[in-house]
């Protein structure tokens, strides 16, 4: 097959442009990752670059595993390697080290999503006396942001009150536990270039002749001002992405209109636009646009191959809500038994509400709780694979440990640890090596995860040993085979199930598709507020990504009441009374259509 095959119009003018970099922005469903892997296919087939000069980058593990698969599954790739597919910060720490750079630590150990939260949040909460651990995570996530910004004074971090505390306490975690963040390890390649202007990439520490960025509305300011740093060395920049599903700028300075700024910021540079979604029917796409606008000559989504249907239902109450969304859920599943149906929420209270509901009609699942992905048999192999290779890795250590312990008892055993590292003054990693007294069953922790790591070390087959002891890997006889393989099981996105209603939340649910998508709770109170973690644009961008998640049909809704734990934290009273939010209203205003009665259209529907 040739790189133009099948492609629209649109699509292979943006993959034969003539410009040294291009920026190819794209609406939902458009085939973004489609028009990436052909480009790369092009630069190959035509003899531009060999594929080992094309080095392809996503935001995500998930995103990346998500390539992978792609590049192994269909053979229209086979002429792209997958190990030239990998994260930002993976392609950071492999250029710093062929550069020899000297801010790169020793051992180099960066957490994961997981272990951040275990070890980093469980600290703060302690320390600071936060009763919600969610607490923690936003004062973390608010810390690392500073290694967004393209700035020689984004490791400075000035602050007051809580947040100079929180320093104090991150700065412990790191003496405990020996990390370099993943944020940080792009900010020391981006001052790694600045100190080296003029330098020729392809040349010396950066051996690729084009790099093929995935996903380009999640990078930060840091991350668009290396790829700068690169096309004014001659690497030539082919970028892909959707600012209307930029949903980072709070968590990670990914402003959306750095997108439509490729031109200027990585010069000579194209901007093509894609508008044609494979994914989203027509009706979807109509809310969209009427929820974004038109901004800055961007995606104008409004081209579709497919019909469906897109509703706004008006429901008294939260519980007729919960109850008559079950019950529409139940229709659909019953009318086309292989769909999938995603329920997109904006807190994991409402998911537990509406997945104790809906459990009684549908099968369902929620996956509000397990986002960061990964078995825990799959993270303590990993854990001992990497202690296995570094004795010295201080979150391995943790990690060895309180998987070793008792699920329901981990935050505790995790703040014991720590407390021990801290008293004795040593490292995590020797905690797990020496003899320091722990309580009991840490102890117990500690032994089973040496007897392990023994096991290891007087075994022939690691990966036998290791699927053993764990139930997690293969037999593969490399070392780096292996650990790439558990990377691959810790970081895959698994697809929705069909016949079933899985739950997510809206950060969760980007890169997922489903037959049906039902968004309740569309009201002030959640979507107006900071109960998702976003600035208001930012959070009609979250709504965007939930809604171009359908293919045939969406429902979205609103409570004219809340009632209990669901009452937005107001307390006046038993009851709160919101209605629709601001950007319901705004979707009305714009496409005509206007909120139903859902015990109306339920009636029409079921007929009941």
């Amino acid at each position: 097959m040739a790189w133009s095959d099948d492609l629209n119009p649109s699509q292979r003018e943006a993959i034969a442009s003539a410009s040294p970099n291009a920026a190819v922005i794209a609406g939902p469903g458009t085939g973004k990752t489609r028009t990436l892997l052909r480009k790369a296919l092009q630069l190959i087939e035509e003899e531009i670059a060999p594929a080992d000069r094309i080095r392809i980058v996503n935001f995500t593990r998930a995103g990346v595993h998500d390539l992978h698969q792609k590049l192994t599954s269909e053979p229209a790739y086979s002429a792209i390697r997958p190990e030239n597919a990998t994260t930002f910060h993976s392609l950071a720490l492999h250029t710093l080290r062929r550069a020899r750079a000297t801010s790169v630590p020793s051992p180099l150990v960066i957490p994961d999503d997981w272990e951040e939260k275990t070890f980093i949040d469980q600290l703060a909460k302690m320390r600071l006396g936060l009763k919600d651990i969610r607490d923690a995570e936003d004062l973390r996530e608010e810390y690392n942001a500073r290694w967004c910004i393209a700035s020689d004074t984004a490791d400075q971090w000035f602050s007051e009150g809580q947040r100079r505390t929180y320093e104090t306490v991150y700065s412990l975690a790191k003496d405990l536990l020996g990390f370099t963040t993943r944020g940080e390890l792009t900010f020391l390649w981006w001052r790694y270039l600045r100190a080296s202007p003029g330098a020729r990439g392809v040349d010396l520490a950066f051996p690729w002749t084009h790099l093929l960025v995935d996903e380009y509305q999640d990078l930060n300011e840091c991350e668009h001002d290396i790829l700068r740093h690169l096309a004014g060395v001659g690497v030539s920049v082919f970028a892909v992405g959707d600012p209307n599903q930029s949903i980072y700028e709070t968590m990670r300075h990914a402003h959306p209109q750095l997108c439509a700024e490729f031109p200027e910021r990585v010069s000579p540079g194209e901007l093509h636009v894609l508008n044609l979604s494979y994914r989203c029917p027509a009706e979807v796409l109509l809310f969209g646009r009427a929820l974004l606008g038109t901004v800055q000559g961007l995606p104008d989504p409004r081209l579709a191959l497919s019909q469906g249907e897109a509703r706004i239902l008006a429901f008294p109450s939260d519980s007729g809500e919960r109850s008559g969304l079950a019950r529409l859920a139940e229709d659909l599943l019953r009318a086309h038994p292989e769909s999938r149906i995603l329920l997109v929420v904006p807190t994991r209270a409402v998911a537990r509400a509406f997945a104790d509901e809906c459990a009684t009609l549908v099968p369902v699942e929620d996956r509000t709780l397990k986002e960061t992905g990964g078995s825990d048999e799959c993270r303590l192999a990993k854990a001992l694979l990497r202690l296995f290779r570094e004795p010295r890795n201080s979150v391995a250590a943790g990690t060895a440990m309180i998987l070793n312990c008792g699920s329901t008892t981990r935050p505790q055993r995790v703040r014991e640890l720590l407390e021990v590292g801290e008293r004795a003054g040593i490292r995590i990693s020797d905690v797990l090596a020496g003899n320091v007294p722990l309580p009991p069953a840490l102890s117990r922790a500690r032994e089973r995860a040496n007897q392990m790591l023994r096991a290891l070390r007087d075994s022939g087959r690691v990966g036998d040993t290791l699927r053993e002891i764990t139930g997690c890997a293969e037999s593969v006889a490399e070392i780096d085979e292996l650990e790439g393989r558990i990377d691959a099981l810790l970081a895959q996105a698994e697809e929705l199930e069909r016949g079933k209603l899985t739950i997510k939340t809206f950060h969760g649910s980007k890169g997922t598709e489903a037959e049906w998508v039902i968004i309740p709770a569309i009201e002030p109170g959640f979507m107006e507020r900071d109960c998702v973690g976003a600035a208001k644009d930012e959070r009609r961008r979250l709504l965007y990504v939930g809604m171009t998640r359908a293919i045939r049909g969406l429902f979205l809704s609103f409570a004219g009441r809340r009632y209990g734990p669901q009452r937005y934290g107001d307390p006046t009273g038993p009851s709160a009374r919101k209605g629709s939010s601001a950007f319901i209203d705004e979707i009305c205003d714009h496409t005509g259509c206007r909120p139903e009665s859902a015990t109306e259209f339920l009636r029409r529907r079921l007929g009941r």
